[in-house]
């Protein structure tokens, strides 16, 4: 549980930090607004595949089950994913709504990413370990 929380606190927390100050400082036209998010979402993915894969082949090198390494693998990766969409969703999300997003979006982000991170990971345990 704490690797799961630890990778997913990082994304977001990371992706949110890059989205604020790109948002904050005007760095990136409005044109390009949505290509910038998209990309951040990109990075997310690849790095939900790659954090999922590293530790489910971890897994099974501990000689653990298969379908627990896929488990664990593979809440991984999605929780990562869902991180990296918290953590570019909820700044924009603010900004938007005229909050400054360098108030809330650290709580907020961190806050959802643990909470939907625990539901993806032990639902997931749940649905296919039990």
């Amino acid at each position: 549980v704490p690797l799961v929380l630890a990778i997913g606190e990082s994304v977001s927390s990371q992706t949110a930090a890059i989205v604020m100050k790109t948002l904050m400082t005007g760095a990136i036209p409005r044109a390009q607004i949505a290509s910038f998010l998209g990309k951040e979402l990109w990075i997310g993915l690849l790095v939900g595949i790659y954090a999922g894969f590293v530790v489910g082949l971890l897994i099974l090198l501990w000689r653990v089950k298969t379908i627990v390494a896929l488990t664990v693998g593979g809440s991984i990766g999605i929780a990562v994913v869902w991180a990296a969409l918290l953590g570019v969703a909820i700044p924009y999300i603010l900004r938007r709504t005229r909050v400054d997003p360098s108030i809330a979006s650290g709580p907020v982000v961190l806050f959802l990413c643990d909470l939907s991170t625990l539901l993806i990971y032990f639902g997931g345990a749940q649905l296919i370990l039990i």
